[in-house]
């Protein structure tokens, strides 16, 4: 129920694909999984309202019996659909209305307002 819990608040579905770790910022290595109990030791032990606890979620190890959900490239930062260069795709993306201005300056013409400076 943990495990589902932390995936669940992480929107990760599927949630016994993962394995999770206990982490340290900066920590980049992580060799074991926690297994259930683990986790529950762990929350209970070393949890507090300051967020010493922390986990880090990947993937688990699948085996070769089975076939793993593969993340779509699309969802990956920096990501160009097929067929489209960089300038291409980035005239093609709708600019958020909530920008500021300041942001907006250079895409409005070659005029400069003088109120920006």
């Amino acid at each position: 129920a943990i495990r589902q819990t932390i995936c669940g608040s992480l929107g990760l579905t599927g949630f016994e694909q993962y394995s999770i770790f206990a982490t340290e910022l900066g920590k980049s290595d992580h060799a074991e999984p926690l297994d259930d109990q683990q986790l529950l030791t762990d929350k209970r032990v070393k949890g507090d309202s300051t967020g010493a606890l922390k986990f880090f979620i990947s993937p688990a190890k699948i085996s070769s019996a089975t076939t793993p959900n593969s993340v779509p490239a699309s969802l990956f930062p920096g990501y160009i659909p097929p067929g489209m260069d960089e300038e291409s795709y980035n005239r093609s993306r709708q600019r958020s209305s909530s920008s500021p201005p300041s942001s907006r300056a250079n895409t409005i013409g070659d005029r400069i307002d003088e109120k920006t400076l």
